[in-house]
């Protein structure tokens, strides 16, 4: 994955960035030991900016699974902010 400065981008990220995400964050709910069971993304606008910001937030936490989130952002000089695309994932514990 790459950003370049100053330019206007289409930029396809990996769904291994949301996947780990997605798993770090479920990870202090569930333990190190789980698997991704489905996660679906949703692209918003192309990426106009000089970083992505990925924040995760645990939507539910059961005893075997959790459903998670994760909004990535644009962002440009000056801190402002973009939403560029969303995810949504299940994540389900393997002991």
């Amino acid at each position: 994955m790459r950003i370049i400065r100053n330019s206007t981008l289409c930029l396809h990220l990996d769904v291994g960035v949301f996947d780990n995400a997605l798993s770090f964050v479920v990870g202090s709910v569930l333990g190190p030991e789980m698997l991704t069971s489905k996660y679906q993304i949703n692209y918003v606008r192309p990426v106009i900016g000089e970083k992505l910001v990925a924040r995760a937030n645990v939507v539910y936490s059961g005893k075997r699974q959790s459903v998670c989130r994760c909004d990535v952002f644009s962002q440009d000089t000056e801190g402002n902010e973009k939403l560029y695309a969303t995810s949504q994932g299940t994540i389900v514990t393997m002991t």
